[in-house]
């Protein structure tokens, strides 16, 4: 019995911890950041201002999480894969092209609910059309170290740490609500918008226990935030707008065919790990 509860006060441990240091990780991120924007002095709402923010605190997030990594556990970035992936390249495609269709398919959802997509009445005269090729190119890039980066704190580190004391769907479902919780800190997010994260962390964790593993969802993470923050390059939204179904009622439509996506993702890993599916292999 005592040694029973040793073991099970060492894993409440070991679980509070990582959910600590990803927390940490993402303040010590937004602190800098809202330290830094005042002197940065970028036009709010545009692309200089969204690569900025962005680059500061998403790169701010590696290095203390690589330097905790490093002082605390003894290990780097690279020990965060949850397994060797074949073939990461091919991964990355299919996760990149698989963000676009899901977005697609949930904008035709959405119209058939009557409920659209987006606002529909951007200005003409918006920025987003003046925004030149190379500040595109810059936004891309810095999407794609936002969104990795995030990977790497939500997927690669807490979950992966979850998952040896609480098993693969637990570790899914936690950090998906530290995921979501984590982005309730934006200026303007809604109950909707937090839902809506937390299914896209529950998509996304299964996505990793799928065989394209960190690569993939690190890939389907850039394609779904690339796909509108390019799109909306220059505009002014806000954090519900970027969440894929703009603002409003349709956001919770949006949640339940987020939600649908999550749940058909965890069945196709449940099945993949069932010991009929591997006898069959």
């Amino acid at each position: 019995m005592a040694r029973a509860a040793q073991l099970g006060d060492g894993r409440t441990v070991r679980v509070g911890r990582a959910i600590g240091v990803a927390i940490a990780v993402v303040t010590i991120g937004l602190l800098v950041w809202l330290a830094v924007r005042p002197v940065v002095g970028f036009e709010r709402g545009g692309v200089a201002d969204a690569v900025a923010a962005n680059v500061v605190p998403f790169g701010v997030m590696v290095l203390v999480l690589a330097l905790w990594l490093w002082l605390g556990e003894r290990r780097g970035l690279t020990d965060l894969a949850l397994r060797p992936v074949r073939r990461p390249v091919l991964w990355v495609l299919i996760g990149v092209v698989l963000a676009v269709a899901l977005l697609l398919l949930s904008q035709a959802l959405l119209g058939l609910a009557g409920v659209g997509g987006g606002d529909g009445d951007a200005d003409p005269g918006d920025p987003s059309g003046n925004v030149g090729i190379g500040l595109l190119l810059l936004l891309a890039v810095s999407i794609a170290l936002q969104s990795s980066t995030e990977e790497l704190v939500f997927r690669g580190y807490l979950m992966g740490s979850l998952r040896r004391d609480l098993g693969p769907y637990a570790s899914v479902l936690i950090s998906a609500v530290v995921f979501g919780l984590a982005h309730a800190l934006n200026p303007g997010a809604s109950a909707a918008y937090v839902a809506a994260t937390f299914a896209l962390g529950v998509l996304l964790g299964f996505l990793v226990l799928g065989p394209g593993g960190l690569w993939m969802s690190c890939a389907f993470h850039f394609g779904w935030n690339a796909t509108q923050g390019l799109s909306a390059a220059g505009e002014t939204s806000s954090p519900d707008q970027g969440s894929g179904a703009g603002a409003g009622a349709g956001l919770w439509v949006f949640v339940l065919i987020l939600t649908c996506y999550a749940v058909v993702a965890g069945l196709l890993c449940l099945r993949r790990s069932s010991p009929d599916a591997v006898g069959t292999a």
